[in-house]
Parts: structure tokens; C-alpha cells; sequence
């Protein structure tokens, strides 16, 4: 019988590719989803509203793991005082709704793999090398970090192995952040942003669902990983 994926946020980019990968690879894979969607013969389809507070509850039983993927998209909106916390909020409710489903069921999984951001360290400038090690920054992006990693540390306390993968930027043809970039490349509006020196620490979308894969599989990785290419690319020099 095949393993089952449950994954939050299946719809979205990474989750598409993830999806796809999972399925090549033998798993079937279930996604929790605000709009009502067809099972397919190796994806089926839950709705939760975490503003609600609702979830299918079925998802989580029948899942062997989950893999988090759900929050709001940073770069979708102006940062004002409601989109931070709209941000930050929908990042911790909707864990705390797959946690309570795992205690009230006594739900054993073989894993819990959430993303994570490596906003967590701030804007990196210089000669800085981050490892997980690193202490965490004290800005936005920095504390929605910690927040989020300690939402997914909750489903540790359930004796269930869990991994936060610290992503950078996506980068995918015609998808993720390049997606945003190109018409701004296309009409010469790409401007390096203040001194230019910030690192932009990035990664394909095939190595960032790689990643996921080796979470889900190899048994010995536990708490948080940095999912970026190590290289020296800066603001000036991605644009």
C-alpha cells in the first residue's frame, strides 16, 4: 500500500512540483485546500479554512506524513500593520489546526517537515556566513521565522520527528520569484536595491523538492536546515 503525503499549501508552486515528484516516486498525496478540487487517481482533496478555524480532520488521519507548506505569500501585498500579522498569524493557526487534529487523535506520523524562511537571519550583509547555528534576527521576517519554527517545535512534543527547511528564493522558469522578475528585466526596471551588497540567497525549485525528499525518507534529520545554494550572489549581482 502506498504511503500517503498530506501536504498544506499542494496548490502553490513548490507544491505542485512537490506533488509531482511524490507521485513519481511511488507516494499518494493528499492536499489541504481552501477551494473545493477532483481527486485524481494519486491526489485527493481536503478543504480546511484556517481563518475558521475548520479542517477536514480525515487528511490528517490518513496521512504517513505532512509536509507544511501553507502562509501567506510575503511578497503578495504592501507590508501594512493587518498583511504582518495576516502573515505571521496564518503561519502559526494553521499548524496549531494540523496539531490539535494529531492530539485529540493520539495521530502517530512518520514525519513532520514544515518550511521554514531564511529571513529568519535578517538581511545578510558582508562576509556573514549563516549556518542553522546562527542566531536569529530581530526584524520581521526574523520573528515570523522564529514563530513559525516554534509552531512546527509544538508537533515535536507528539514524539513525532519534524524538520523545518530554511528556504530562499525560489527560482523556476516562468514560476517563483523569477515570475515576478521577468517584466521588470523585460522593460530594464530591475534596480539593485540600497548598497546591493545584501546576499540573495536563492535555490532551483528541483533541488528545494529534492530537499523535501530526503526529510521525508532519511530518518536521521531532525530540526532545522538552510535550503540555499552557498555561493556569494548579492543583490547586484542577481540583477
Amino acid at each position: 500500500m502506498k504511503k500517503n503525503v498530506l501536504i498544506s499549501g499542494g496548490t502553490g508552486f513548490i507544491g505542485k512540483h512537490l506533488t509531482r515528484l511524490l507521485v513519481e516516486k511511488g507516494f499518494s498525496v493528499s492536499i489541504l485546500s481552501r477551494n473545493v478540487k477532483q481527486d485524481t487517481t494519486d491526489i485527493s482533496y481536503y478543504q480546511w479554512d484556517v481563518s475558521k478555524g475548520f479542517i477536514e480532520e480525515k487528511a490528517v488521519l490518513n496521512a504517513d506524513f505532512i509536509i507544511h507548506l501553507a502562509g501567506e505569500n510575503i511578497a503578495d501585498k504592501r507590508w501594512t500593520t493587518k498583511r504582518k500579522r495576516e502573515i505571521m498569524e496564518s503561519r502559526e493557526q494553521s499548524i496549531r489546526l494540523i496539531y490539535d487534529v494529531l492530539k485529540t487523535n493520539n495521530k502517530k506520523i512518520d514525519a513532520f517537515i514544515s518550511a521554514s524562511g531564511i529571513g529568519i537571519y535578517g538581511a545578510i550583509n558582508g562576509s556573514l556566513i549563516c549556518t542553522e547555528e546562527t542566531p536569529p534576527a530581530n526584524d520581521f521576517l526574523g520573528i515570523t521565522c522564529q514563530k513559525w519554527e516554534a509552531a512546527a517545535d509544538v508537533v515535536e512534543t507528539l514524539g513525532i520527528r519534524t524538520v523545518k527547511i530554511r528556504t530562499g528564493l525560489v527560482l523556476g522558469k516562468e514560476y517563483g520569484f523569477l515570475k515576478q522578475l521577468v517584466p521588470l528585466f523585460k522593460w530594464k526596471f530591475a534596480v539593485v536595491l540600497g548598497s546591493g551588497k545584501q546576499y540573495m540567497p536563492w535555490i532551483h525549485i528541483d533541488d528545494l523538492c529534492a530537499i523535501y525528499f530526503e526529510a521525508l525518507k532519511n530518518t536521521k534529520m531532525i530540526g532545522a536546515y538552510n535550503a540555499a545554494i552557498a555561493d556569494d550572489t548579492t543583490n547586484f549581482v542577481f540583477f
